[in-house]
């Protein structure tokens, strides 16, 4: 991350890059990525529900694809990440 991050990229492709992470240390990560949406576009790939307090734009997949914008759509998937952060396919 801090290698893509020297070259100061327009696209930022990020795939699990917190799954590692305790809750608390993601959430700050999450923050500080997303204060740089300014400097480059961020494409964020992750079953993680803590990107859902920084996501412009939620495009969840599954059997069939749903777009989520707004507070309304976000809140649904957080509530539905925090009863089963890691759903079957």
């Amino acid at each position: 991350l801090a290698r893509a991050l020297l070259g100061r990229p327009r696209l930022l492709v990020l795939d699990e890059v917190t799954s590692a992470l305790d809750r608390e240390t993601e959430r700050r990560l999450c923050a500080r990525i997303a204060a740089l949406r300014d400097r480059c576009t961020i494409l964020a790939v992750t079953h993680r529900p803590a990107w859902l307090e920084v996501a412009d734009l939620v495009l969840e997949l599954g059997r069939t694809m749903r777009k989520r914008t707004g507070a309304v759509g976000i809140e649904r998937l957080r509530r539905a990440s925090e009863s089963d952060p890691f759903p079957s396919p």
